[in-house]
């Protein structure tokens, strides 16, 4: 019985903040232009981030057998709702919107759709299960390897430079396609730094954070909102969201399944083949593309 109360209420924890994300993600975009929407889209990220790198250090301090953590994080919440009541007399700026059709935008911008979602999909596995490889394979207590997510996070205060960085690259897919290289990079280095020194590692979720996952969700968030327009943004940005949340899902259905069938091993499985699926897919719509000019010409 317990049981499903706690994962009937982290079903309304989930629910409330896939309908935050999409509708603030949305918004940013809709008060941006194609000049300054990676600067803008830095401040959203930055912003979310910091507050995340908070949530480990107070673990840390409180630690996890108390139910402190949880009332701060209410309190939080509650706090959170008075941005919201200040804008309550704002108007739109979005008059109308778009049907939802999620395959609609997968069909016309796979290579966006299917790097955010392997984003996700990695930076799931790490916030759920890299504590527990952690404590299976080294000496590291839960708190010293919950603080792999505020490193992560406290990439996010440069988020805004990122930004900044985004607008000026003119291959945006190229910039994309790096940074899912990088989140691959930093899967192979994780277990060697984490035998050699927790400092090391630190430093790579860090760079984890910069250089993978914010370029990789401010250039797909600029190519996805600079390709539609406002009447489409909700839509297309609750579609990517809804795609978010599946990898989000996958990420920790299939990791938890090796990581029970295989042990700590498991834990980079998953990661493996859903990069190598990464791979296939760049290289077939590279030579689509390729064979698309052929016959233009």
């Amino acid at each position: 019985y317990n049981y499903l109360v706690w994962m009937f209420l982290i079903f309304l924890f989930g629910s409330g903040f896939i309908i935050f994300r999409t509708m603030e993600e949305t918004l940013a975009n809709v008060i941006s232009n194609n000049q300054n929407r990676g600067k803008i889209m830095g401040y959203v990220a930055t912003s979310m981030l910091s507050g995340l790198s908070v949530g480990p250090i107070i673990t840390k301090i409180f630690g996890v057998n108390n139910y402190f953590n949880f009332i701060l994080a209410f309190v939080c919440v509650c706090i959170s709702i008075l941005c919201f009541y200040l804008i309550k007399n704002t108007k739109g700026n979005i008059k109308a919107t778009a049907k939802f059709e999620l395959f609609k935008f997968l069909k016309e911008m796979p290579l966006v759709f299917f790097s955010k979602f392997i984003m996700e999909f990695i930076v799931q596995v790490i916030f759920v299960f890299a504590v527990i490889y952690t404590m299976e394979t080294t000496k590291y207590s839960a708190e010293d390897a919950g603080l792999f997510i505020t490193a992560f996070s406290v990439s996010g205060f440069l988020n805004i430079f990122v930004g900044n960085f985004v607008d000026k690259v003119k291959n945006k897919n190229a910039l994309m396609i790096f940074g899912v290289l990088f989140l691959f990079l930093c899967m192979i280095l994780f277990p060697i730094t984490l035998k050699i020194n927790i400092i090391l590692t630190y430093i790579l979720f860090f760079l984890f954070g910069l250089c993978g996952s914010s370029i990789v969700f401010l250039s797909s968030m600029y190519i996805l909102n600079s390709s539609y327009k406002k009447k489409e943004l909700v839509s297309a940005n609750s579609a990517l969201t809804f795609s978010d949340a599946i990898a989000m899902i996958c990420g920790s259905f299939f990791t938890g399944i090796c990581m029970q069938i295989y042990g700590a091993k498991g834990f980079f499985i998953p990661i493996y083949i859903i990069i190598a699926l990464y791979f296939i897919l760049c290289i077939f719509l590279l030579r689509k593309e390729k064979n698309y000019g052929k016959s233009g010409e």
